[in-house]
């Protein structure tokens, strides 16, 4: 072997040392809220929540970083999700069995287990270069009241060098989690929620396993209800939206009729009104929708209702809970 190739090796395995004593050097030192408090972690220093996200805090948290080791860097970003999901103890046997249908192929294994939660990491063996961001780790934590909620881990796909660093890096994170105050409300209730540009609220009525937030800007204003269902439930996106809109060029034109099957009688604020059944589409989704004029509540307010379940008996149990809202003063 030539002088050469033995200087070679020989940088190679001390940038190797260097890179790697460096990442554990890095201190997590700034504790950030995940979801709006329903956990924290500790990330490095510079680590930032970011402040242009445009999904409500209660079901997703950006944070975002740059790992700088020695003359390299990487942008990194840790994404964590409300899942809306109920699981029992065999939460890991279910995670890999999900994970098993999904393209990539992922080793999940227990990371820790106790009183306050279930944490459970998922690392793929496969990497997707042609995404935007490279999904390295998902850590999938458990609560007390058996919700579910994960935290994704993303890496720049534009330079891969510190990958492995920042799997490693990662780990250490999740590792980091507490619970915070912050838990899911599953029981029967009633919720006022104040419609905005008035002094009016709605009154609404929730079933066990079901959760609201509030999503809005200039021109509309979105309720957005969610089901909790179980791990193993098979049913997909039952889903009700119920959005305000206040923008006078809104028209019943662009609203999307394609599909109809029929109009049934139904009520919306005590008002009589025709719900617009659609077919099943490709994926056996059941929809139910219609958009309402709504000036008795304020000028100019139109209020499209949408929801969807590939089971009826969901759309129907979403159809009573939109027919029983009522205008509070």
């Amino acid at each position: 072997m030539d002088k050469k190739s033995i200087l070679l090796i020989v940088v190679t395995l001390f940038s190797v040392h260097l890179f790697s004593q460096s990442t554990n050097e890095i201190k997590l030192v700034r504790k950030l809220s995940i979801l709006n408090d329903r956990a924290f972690c500790n990330f490095p220093n510079d680590a930032e929540i970011s402040k242009y996200a445009t999904v409500h805090q209660n079901l997703e948290t950006e944070i975002h970083f740059e790992l700088t080791v020695k003359y390299e860097r990487m942008p990194c970003m840790f994404v964590a999700r409300e899942l809306f999901k109920v699981a029992d103890n065999s939460i890991v046997e279910n995670i890999s069995k999900e994970l098993e249908s999904s393209n990539n192929k992922f080793i999940t294994k227990l990371l820790s287990k106790n009183d306050s939660a279930t944490l459970i990491i998922s690392t793929p063996t496969v990497f997707d270069l042609n995404q935007h961001s490279v999904l390295t780790n998902i850590l999938f934590v458990k609560t007390p009241d058996n919700t579910v909620f994960a935290i994704y881990a993303y890496c720049d796909p534009t330079d891969l060098n510190l990958k492995d660093q920042f799997q490693t890096l990662s780990e250490k994170v999740f590792a980091t989690l507490t619970l915070g105050p912050r838990i899911n409300n599953r029981k029967t209730r009633q919720e006022d929620i104040a419609i905005f540009r008035t002094d009016k609220k709605f009154k609404i009525s929730l079933p066990d396993d079901y959760s609201l937030t509030v999503d809005s800007n200039l021109n509309k204003y979105c309720l957005i209800f969610h089901r909790f269902q179980n791990w193993t439930d098979t049913t997909n996106q039952t889903r009700l939206f119920i959005t305000i809109r206040s923008d006078q060029n809104t028209t019943y034109e662009d609203f999307e009729l394609k599909g109809k099957l029929e109009e049934v009688d139904g009520k919306f604020l005590n008002r009589k009104i025709k719900w617009l059944l659609f077919e099943r589409n490709k994926s056996g989704l059941l929809k139910k929708q219609q958009r309402i004029a709504c000036d008795f509540i304020q000028s100019g307010f139109v209020i499209d209702v949408y929801m969807s379940s590939d089971e009826q008996k969901y759309l129907d149990q979403l159809t009573k809970i939109v027919e029983s809202i009522e205008i509070k003063e």
